[in-house]
């Protein structure tokens, strides 16, 4: 076998004109390097303050242009409910002259809301005889009164197969020791 030893002498690589030395080369790497390693992490902690600076911006810019938009349709609903305007009738007249429009809305609410209803809610039928509010709450409490009534329901059927099933097993348990005579063992 044969073995073969390789010697460099470094201080002369790169000796050549206009080139670097080894020893600056491996100074600029390691400069690099180092440079590189510190300027990472100061970029992460950089992006992470900036993502976190432009987030709270994106926040508070966001409520601030909500708020300035709700006051602005404020604003504007209130100009148009308070704006007045004329009811004309089937031909063409005037019946009222210069209503605010917020009047008109509650007038027509009040209108919808005393209404006559049928016991399905649809007004305009013959047997509409009761006024869409009272309808309304009526459901309501129905619906309510049923919610409550099935969860009672349901609550006292578990109770009552809970206590059969007691019964059932303690009779049926003294029993069958009265009937193998097991207490006389």
């Amino acid at each position: 076998m044969a073995k073969i030893n390789i010697t460099v002498d470094l201080d002369c690589l790169g000796d050549e004109e206009g080139s670097e030395s080894f020893d600056e080369i491996l100074r600029s790497e390691i400069i690099s390097g180092v440079v590189s390693y510190y300027t990472k992490n100061i970029d992460k902690n950089i992006i992470a303050e900036a993502e976190a600076k432009i987030k709270k911006i994106d926040t508070d810019t966001a409520e601030k242009i909500n708020n300035q938009i709700d006051e602005k349709m404020a604003g504007i609903l209130d100009g148009f409910l308070e704006r007045k305007i004329n009811t004309y009738d089937k031909w063409g007249e005037v019946v009222k002259e210069g209503i605010p429009i917020i009047d008109l809305v509650k007038e027509k609410l009040d209108k919808f809301m005393t209404e006559k209803v049928d016991s399905s809610g649809r007004s305009g039928n013959y047997d509409a005889k009761y006024p869409r509010l009272e309808y309304v709450i009526q459901k309501n409490i129905t619906h309510e009164m049923e919610r409550r009534i099935d969860k009672a329901a349901s609550e006292i059927r578990s109770k009552l197969e809970e206590h059969m099933q007691k019964q059932l097993e303690e009779k049926v348990g003294k029993n069958l020791i009265d009937l193998l005579k097991l207490d006389k063992m």
